[in-house]
């Protein structure tokens, strides 16, 4: 699966498509920094031209002639405009996100559903001819078809609860005339709409044991009598499979450690008084 049509997927569903714009301003001989109409610009798409004398145009480019801010649609030119040239300026822009933030957004969420899960492949070694295994982490490039879905849908929720912490600093507007403004509304009707999404997705979750919310089966760690020290744990392995073992090296709770740096003393293999 491409990173590209997860985004396309998640701009789909909460409503973020492609949009193009087209914009004229009339320089001063003053002016260097000009507001677009548009936020989160592609620049990618962008064309800047100066029109001089009604006929003449030269294309700008970047970083000699402008400098873009995409996130803010703010464009900063390197001299000023001419008085009575035209600046125009074309591109396409996206409403709530730009490719950048949906991507972090995207491999964050690949790394919350793919967390822990690797693939098992069975092949014969070409040099020695024996059956041999290998794991690879699952990541979008051998993503099963099957968990495309819940890939974009985590998306989905990670992506509107950015838009959600965007809408809570929003208060509600009351003035003397009378006139109130529920601003809290968006807030609401986002929080509502992530948790339709996340039982949603916890319940395919389930259903198909995948993602964050699959069972998984531990192995309880025992602790040597005679040594003290923890047993170690191996990975199981098929019965044909002739790799060296594998240790499994399980996080250990280490709150409230001592942080004197002072060492323990040993004596004879033993502990010391």
């Amino acid at each position: 699966m491409l990173l590209s049509d997860v985004i396309g997927r998640v701009r789909r569903d909460i409503g973020d498509p492609l949009q193009n714009f087209r914009t004229n301003t009339v320089g001063d001989g003053l002016i260097t920094w000009f507001d677009l109409p548009r936020q989160n610009i592609d620049p990618a798409t962008l064309v800047v031209e100066t029109i001089t004398n009604g006929t003449t145009i030269t294309t700008l480019h970047t970083p000699a002639d402008y400098t873009l801010d995409s996130r803010n649609g703010q464009l900063a030119l390197t001299s000023p405009l001419p008085n009575g040239a035209i600046l125009q300026v074309i591109g396409n822009s996206w409403s709530l996100f730009t490719d950048t933030e949906l991507t972090d957004i995207v491999n964050e969420s690949v790394y919350q559903h793919t967390f822990g899960q690797t693939t098992n492949e069975r092949f014969r070694d070409a040099l020695t001819g024996a059956i041999t295994y290998r794991n690879q982490r699952i990541t979008l490039d051998n993503l099963p078809v099957m968990q495309e879905p819940l890939i974009v849908m985590l998306a989905d929720i990670n992506a509107l609860w950015v838009l959600a912490t965007d809408a809570a600093s929003d208060v509600n507007i009351q003035t003397a005339e009378g006139t109130n403004v529920d601003r809290s509304a968006r807030y609401t009707q986002l929080m509502g709409h992530i948790q339709s999404l996340s039982q949603r997705y916890k319940d395919f979750c389930g259903q198909l044991n995948l993602g964050l919310f699959r069972m998984e089966t531990l192995n309880l760690r025992r602790v040597s009598r005679t040594t003290g020290r923890l047993i170690p744990v191996f990975t199981d392995r098929e019965y044909d499979d002739h790799r060296w073992p594998q240790r499994q090296l399980p996080q250990i709770d280490t709150r409230d450690q001592d942080n004197s740096g002072i060492p323990s003393p040993l004596w004879n293999g033993s502990w010391g008084p």
